[in-house]
């Protein structure tokens, strides 16, 4: 290879072009390895979305399971019981004989014999002092939330609270009754406002009907939106414009 002299402004022209080169490549790696970072962390969160419900939903169902099973499991007669027979638990055979069981009392229920027992059992019932409202106030929910023609959560509302132009999403549960319609003088309902990130606690509030906007969103849709905070929200497809 031949011996080159430079003079002093080569030199530097040079180093220069060498130190130029040198920050791109740099430049190209740190972009590498972002880039990098960046697959691999968004790889982490959709791994995380995917996975976490499908985990919680079965933990919660296998849980569901296993207490129906340490409930009914107690009541069965060792020579009758399939875990002693098979020597081993059968998951969610507590759950089976409690729909039988369910079944059993339903047909039971619409017979004349059915009927009588069932009239004898709640007039002792709503004899007792303590038990008598606690009884009452359970059947009266469960025959309204079981019932065909129940209008509880079947619409969805926006309702301005606490005010100042802020809306809260909430649920019609029924109609306000009557000793409570002199507050407005007119039609009233009831609205359940469920908690952020807790649906099981919340507001009722006693609503005019002419103050509430309903929204065409299904109840599902609404209930996703409020558990989670808000970050998940509906399609767009999925809600309408409010309306009076």
């Amino acid at each position: 290879m031949p011996l080159v002299f430079l003079g002093k402004a080569g030199y530097f022209s040079t180093m220069d072009t060498a130190t130029g080169k040198l920050a791109a490549a740099k430049a190209r790696a740190e972009k590498v390895r972002a880039g990098i970072f960046e697959r691999l962390r968004s790889a982490l969160f959709t791994g995380i979305v995917v996975t976490v419900p499908i985990v919680l939903t079965l933990y919660i169902a296998w849980r569901i399971l296993m207490f129906a099973d340490s409930l009914v499991d107690p009541l069965i007669p060792p020579a009758y019981n399939p875990n002693h027979l098979l020597l081993h638990n059968l998951p969610g055979l507590g759950l089976v004989i409690v729909v039988l069981f369910f079944i059993v009392v339903g047909v039971l229920a619409k017979n004349f014999f059915g009927r009588v027992l069932i009239r004898i059992s709640e007039a002792i019932v709503t004899r007792l002092p303590v038990v008598s409202p606690i009884y009452k106030g359970v059947k009266q929910v469960f025959e309204t939330i079981m019932s065909d023609h129940a209008s509880a959560f079947r619409e969805v509302v926006l309702v301005e609270f606490p005010g100042g132009g802020m809306w809260a999403l909430g649920f019609v549960t029924g109609a306000t009754v009557e000793k409570m319609k002199f507050l407005a003088g007119d039609e009233m309902v009831n609205v359940l406002l469920p908690s952020a990130l807790s649906p099981t606690c919340g507001l009722v509030l006693f609503v005019p009907r002419k103050k509430l906007r309903v929204i065409d969103m299904h109840v599902e849709e609404a209930f996703r939106l409020i558990i989670s905070g808000g970050m998940v929200p509906p399609p767009p497809e999925a809600v309408a414009v409010a309306k009076s």
